[in-house]
Formats: structure tokens, C-alpha cells, sequence
């Protein structure tokens, strides 16, 4: 375990305040653990953050504004504690009552190794970075600290109602404050979120890199040159819970009628935790190999920045993301790009459709094609869309604004204590 400076014996001490990491890879959730590191850090707070990534280019930002303490230890640890229970197999197959049996063995499990990770670290505040590591909240709770959980998905899309139940009733009961990035995301736990509630509507947090001296994001690469014809990219990577095959098939359509488009599709190829997942993982590549023989698609894997591939598109298409926050679209608002996306509960909250993007039906890949072509064919639709979506970023997702709330929230629960 690393080991953790105590507490200096100055009157004034510095407040602590612990994240825990819920995912092993830097995705959506992690930028936004790294924003809020750097603003409580700013704001005079001593930050840790116990995480189970292990590549240190995912762990490289954490450092520089915390004390990271590695969770890669012992039995429970090495599976990680993080329980996304949405994307587990039936429960009465085979393959699910071992999913369950080891979420029940993470979950009790979890919350005896979190309060003795509180004992050590003796935080403040305890920030349960998504709903997913809620045991970190029922660990606070034993422990007497103040916790918030942050909600960044959609808990009502678990498939067992009673796990959903649980799991809804939890947070409200371990969690002093729960901060919800979206409208639809507070309405899982209240009619009415807000303040009285200890429900809190907070935008995410997406910077905007215009504001930094010189403009534009260091180290993005500028790829407009880098072939003719408009680009369509996805940030999606390889994914069932992201339909990922949707695209790519509507990639196909639209090359068979516009053959001087330009598909980019970025990101990782974790399929997901359930048994048809390395079926849907072959059915992409084979998509993929297709595609990549028109010489008009690349498939580029990972990419730490992808600043640059934005900034070079002509349209974005959004992951799906059924019952989670897609960050791409936001930041693609950010730099006046048109988005297409698929009709969900979070897309239908966020997106109104015609005025700040293309909403098509889930799945109809048709649809999605028609989508790219309407929007590649009318500058001025493109245009209106990606302004209109500039506005709405700056309205709900500045990051300065939505962090200070962040950090005044915890504040006051502090003081409280």
C-alpha cells in the first residue's frame, strides 16, 4: 500500500478528500476525475484518488494534481470494486449467477477494504466517482465521513428490477449529496433534484481550450490535410454498448453513395462483460477489414488527445451510450461540429433534435446514413447545428463554473460534519 503523509499538526489543516476510481482504462468519467483533481487541488483541498489502472499513461494526469494510491492489491482489488450491473448477463444463465455471485463477493468485500482505506487515508470528504464504486459511499457512512456519489448513467436500465431497486436505494442512503450530470440521470433517485433533495444537477465538465493562451488544445494533431473529402468520425471504439457495428454499417452505405467521405473510428475494443461480446468484437473487425479496402475508413485505436480529430470533422457521430453521458457530443459542441446520434435517454435529453443535432432511431443504420449524407450535402444545416451546440456547451457544461459548484457542494459538507 502506499503510504499516505499524515496530517500535519498545524491548526490549519488542509481538508482531504478521496477518489475512488471506477474505471481500469481513461475514459469519460476519468477526464472529468482529472478535471475535478486539479480544482480542488487549486482550491487548497489535499486530493488522493485509489485507482485500479495500471498503464501509467492512464494514471500520468492523476499524478500531477493527487496522491494516487494503488487499489492493485489483493484478491477483491485485483477484479476492482467497480460493479457496472447494467451490462451483466441474464440473470438465471450460468454465466450470470457467476457475474452476480462475484458482484455480491466485490460489493460486502469492497466495503470492508474502503473503510480500511478511509482508517489510513482519514479524508474529509469521500467522492464516489461514479454510482458504480457506491460501496466507497457505504463505507463513509460506517466510518462517520461525508460522501457524494457522482451519476453519470442511467441505473434504471439495469435488467433486474430488484438489483435495480437496491441499488437506487443505496445511494440515497450512503450518499450525502449525489450529483447527477443530467436532468434524466437525477430522476432516477427524485421527482423534483435539487438542493432539499441532495440531488444536484451539475453539467459535466468539458474545458474549453479556446480560453488557454495561443487557443486550441497543446499537441492536437491537425489531420484536416490529411486526405481529401469531409470526415466523419466516431469515438466509440470497438463496443457493444456502444454500437459500434451501427456505425460501421452506416459507414458502408454512405461510401457506396459518397464515395470521397472519410470515416475515422478512435477509441478502445473492450467489448463489454457479457458472453456475446467477443462474437460482436469479430462481426467489427470484419466490418473493418471491409471498410479499410476503400481506402476511405481507418480504424485508429486509442488516442490520449483527440482533440485534433474533432477539430478536423466534418460531422461526429455519438457512441451510443444507451444509459450513459456521451462526452464526445459536448465536445465536439465545443468546436462548432454537427452531431448525429441515436434517439436514448440520455441523447433525447441532451440533443433537440434539428436544432442542436440529428436524432435517427436506435439502430436503424439507415437512417444514420441518411443522417451523415443530409448533413455533409447543407454547410448551412451543418453550421447551424454546430453553433447552436456551442451555445448549449458553454450554457450547461463550462467546467470552471460546474467544478466551483462542485467544490462548494463538498465544502458545505464538510463544514457540516
Amino acid at each position: 500500500m502506499v503510504a499516505v503523509p499524515s496530517s500535519p499538526e498545524d491548526p490549519v489543516m488542509k481538508r482531504r478528500i478521496l477518489f475512488i476510481d471506477e474505471d481500469q482504462e481513461r475514459n469519460g468519467s476519468t477526464v472529468s476525475m482529472e478535471l475535478m483533481l486539479r480544482a480542488f487541488a487549486a482550491a487548497g483541498w489535499e486530493t488522493f484518488v485509489l485507482t485500479w489502472k495500471h498503464e501509467e499513461w492512464t494514471r500520468e494526469r492523476l499524478r500531477a494534481s493527487a496522491t494516487v494510491i494503488d487499489g492493485r492489491w489483493g484478491f477483491l482489488t485485483t477484479l476492482t470494486l467497480s460493479t457496472h450491473f447494467m451490462y451483466t448477463d441474464r440473470l438465471m444463465s450460468r454465466a450470470g449467477v457467476k457475474s452476480a455471485i462475484k458482484d455480491v463477493v466485490k460489493f460486502l468485500g469492497g466495503i470492508l477494504l474502503l473503510r480500511r482505506m478511509i482508517r489510513h487515508v482519514r479524508p474529509d470528504l469521500v467522492y464516489a466517482n461514479e454510482y458504480s464504486v457506491i460501496q466507497s459511499a457505504l463505507a463513509a457512512r460506517l466510518s462517520r465521513v461525508p460522501a457524494v456519489t457522482h451519476v453519470r448513467s442511467q441505473m434504471v436500465n439495469e435488467r433486474f428490477w430488484l438489483r435495480r431497486w437496491a441499488l437506487r436505494h443505496i445511494v440515497r442512503m450512503s450518499a450525502d449529496a449525489v450529483v447527477a450530470i443530467t436532468l434524466t440521470d437525477a430522476r432516477q433517485f427524485v421527482p423534483d433534484p435539487g438542493p432539499a433533495s441532495g440531488v444536484h444537477v451539475i453539467g459535466e465538465f468539458i474545458e474549453d481550450h479556446s480560453r488557454r493562451p495561443g487557443g486550441g488544445t497543446p499537441g492536437a494533431a491537425d489531420l484536416s490535410g490529411q486526405g481529401d473529402g469531409p470526415m466523419v468520425l466516431c469515438l466509440s471504439g470497438i463496443r457493444d454498448v456502444t454500437g459500434s457495428k451501427e456505425f460501421l454499417e452506416a459507414a458502408g452505405r454512405v461510401l457506396a453513395q459518397h464515395p470521397r467521405v472519410r470515416f475515422v473510428l478512435a477509441g478502445n475494443d473492450r467489448v463489454g462483460g457479457n458472453t456475446s461480446a467477443p462474437a460482436y468484437r469479430e462481426a467489427c473487425r470484419g466490418l473493418i477489414a471491409d471498410l479499410a479496402r476503400s481506402g476511405r475508413f481507418e480504424y485508429v485505436g486509442e488516442v490520449a488527445d483527440t482533440a485534433g480529430y474533432i477539430a478536423s470533422a466534418a460531422v461526429m457521430i455519438a457512441p451510443l451510450m444507451e444509459s450513459h453521458f456521451s462526452r464526445p457530443i459536448v465536445e465536439a459542441w465545443r468546436a462548432g461540429k454537427p452531431v448525429v446520434a441515436f434517439h436514448g435517454p440520455h441523447m433525447d435529453d441532451l440533443i433537440r433534435d434539428g436544432v442542436d443535432g440529428l436524432l435517427v432511431e436506435r439502430g436503424n443504420t439507415v437512417a444514420l446514413g441518411d443522417a451523415i449524407l443530409r448533413v455533409i450535402a447543407d454547410p448551412d444545416l451543418a453550421g447551424c447545428l454546430g453553433d447552436a451546440g456551442r451555445v448549449k456547451a458553454t450554457a450547461s457544461f463550462d467546467a470552471e463554473r460546474n467544478l466551483t459548484s462542485v467544490i462548494d457542494l463538498c465544502a458545505s459538507l464538510v463544514r457540516c460534519t
